[in-house]
């Protein structure tokens, strides 16, 4: 064996167990099984973590850039150290996210950020496909969306971006309630993307007829997109509508992602979620800005004009307190969901490993410590703060 390492705490994240050895050999786990010295001590390389707690490696749904870099503009270096950034973090995979701007551009970035995806370099975290969040977006709930570019449901221009990714798109969040989505849900899901709502005020019917056409996903719940409110009718009541947040509490049919910073998303609301869905439902994303890794100051990447605050926020600068997205990691978001949200670690784990990989479709090989997946492994103290990362079986420098 390549690899042992001793788990003093192991998540994997489908039991907890205590004093076990986890074996890896050619970037993959071989076994997890009870220490013993006899074993450890057949393997090139013995790490002993018995004061820590071993987890898969993250998994990250939607990361729009970081390092003052947007994924949009970013270069190769830039995003390599974006890519870096985040896998010192803990997050071994992500999904580059791209939003709405000029077609062009957005098709541009989609080109080079196919060239990142299936990279199998071990200092680098596995890049799963992108995630195109726009222009396909109810103006109502634009948020940083800026509105001179979003556009209707158009299949042709669906087509573009896709043959600009060279098919290599893995989520796309789209406003299920335009005019001729119903085709473009159809289209992408025919094509295996995950197909999510988000930016949105579809009702909770057109949610669900939506799900009939493949939709499967709510990207960051509760953010600009509906909660249960009162609607009007077609009698004129202002009857109850149960919105995106209602729709994923009544059907299984949907998963959602989250944002817990303790800013986007209330992490108590997040916890009830949890207890009605459970953690299999639920996935941590960051939604990390291109501010993420940035000190405190003002940041402009020529979209977006924004502030850093030194308490691990930011806004828009002089836009009326309204947050421009996150500058939070997964490490950080499960400290928030265990913390504030007082949701168990392990199903914190989850919610940032297992969860977010069956969302993608590779939950056969990433998102749990278990024989056969990849050594793709976080090691956390007992404050929740990552102190060393395996990306295929080889350490990460930190």
């Amino acid at each position: 064996m390549e690899l042992a390492i001793r788990a003093g705490r192991l998540i994997t994240p489908d039991e907890e167990l205590n004093d076990i050895l986890v074996l890896t050999e050619h970037g993959k786990i071989q076994s997890v099984e009870p220490f013993s010295e006899r074993r450890a001590a057949q393997a090139e390389t013995f790490v002993d973590a018995r004061d820590e707690i071993v987890a898969p490696g993250f998994v990250d749904l939607q990361v729009n850039g970081g390092l003052g870099h947007n994924f949009k503009r970013a270069d190769l270096a830039e995003r390599h150290r974006i890519y870096r950034f985040f896998l010192r973090t803990g997050t071994t995979t992500l999904v580059p996210t791209v939003v709405t701007d000029v077609p062009t551009l957005m098709a541009g970035a989609l080109s080079m950020l196919a060239d990142d995806v299936g990279g199998t370099q071990s200092d680098l975290p596995e890049i799963a496909g992108v995630h195109l969040e726009g222009p396909f977006l109810n103006p109502d709930r634009r948020g940083a969306h800026p509105l001179e570019y979003l556009r209707s449901a158009d299949l042709d221009l669906a087509r573009y971006f896709w043959e600009a990714a060279r098919e290599q798109i893995a989520i796309v969040t789209l406003a299920p309630e335009l005019e001729g989505a119903d085709r473009l849900v159809r289209w992408f899901a025919e094509r295996g993307v995950v197909v999510a709502a988000g930016h949105t005020t579809a009702s909770c019917d057109v949610l669900f007829h939506a799900c009939d056409e493949g939709l499967t996903l709510l990207t960051h719940l509760g953010n600009v997109s509906d909660w249960p409110h009162r609607r009007k009718s077609e009698a004129g009541i202002l009857a109850s509508e149960p919105g995106a947040v209602g729709a994923f509490m009544i059907s299984d049919r949907l998963r959602a992602s989250l944002i817990l910073d303790s800013y986007h998303f209330d992490p108590r609301l997040a916890a009830a979620l949890v207890r009605l869905r459970g953690p299999q439902g639920v996935a941590l994303i960051s939604d990390a800005s291109y501010a993420t890794g940035c000190l405190p100051g003002k940041y402009d990447d020529g979209l977006i004009k924004t502030t850093v605050h030194p308490d691990g926020y930011a806004y828009v600068t002089g836009g009326g307190g309204w947050l421009a997205g996150s500058v939070i990691t997964l490490e950080q978001a499960i400290r928030v969901a265990v913390g504030a949200g007082d949701i168990t670690l392990r199903d914190a784990i989850e919610m940032a490993t297992w969860t977010p990989a069956r969302i993608l479709g590779i939950d056969d090989r990433k998102g749990r410590v278990a024989a056969g997946f990849e050594a793709d492994l976080v090691f956390l103290n007992r404050l929740l703060r990552v102190t060393r990362v395996f990306r295929s079986g080889r350490e990460v420098p930190l």
